[in-house]
């Protein structure tokens, strides 16, 4: 009988605890939250590369809200990796201040187009690269 009760009490404990862990979050999830910015004055110099293969839908509205950072405009660079673009897409993304760069292979993949770019940048250009996804958006603060 006091096997059975040491069991009873071993489960109430552990089903209390994850009824509290799962309160307690749901609790503090309601809660507001600003994140605190960096405490740092450091500011690094990045390239924000968009390779896309195909993505003439969207790459455009990407690149732009990639332009949109609060942080300052001659610390980053937006290049995007073009793909098998077509020519009207790659003339809209030429009218905005980024770089394109077009690359072409018998079989494509986001590594082959990332290498090519990389291999074309001089050494210590930049402190960070970011990779971005060809349907990505970044937030305005991202950078910062």
């Amino acid at each position: 009988m006091i096997v059975l009760d040491i069991v009873h009490f071993l489960l109430i404990a552990y089903l209390g605890a994850s009824v509290f862990f799962l309160i307690f979050f749901a609790v503090m999830g309601h809660l507001p939250f600003t994140p605190k910015k960096p405490l740092t004055n450091i500011q690094n110099r990045f390239v924000v590369f968009i390779p896309g293969y195909k993505e003439d839908a969207v790459i455009y509205n990407v690149a732009k809200k990639a332009l949109e950072q609060d942080y300052p405009k001659e610390l980053y660079d937006v290049i995007v990796i073009a793909d098998s673009f077509q020519q009207k897409t790659l003339d809209d993304l030429r009218k905005l201040p980024i770089t394109v760069n077009e690359v072409s292979f018998e079989k494509s993949t986001k590594a082959k187009a990332l290498n090519r770019t990389m291999a074309d940048l001089p050494d210590d250009t930049y402190d960070v690269a970011l990779i971005m996804d060809a349907d990505n958006v970044l937030a305005p603060d991202f950078i910062s």
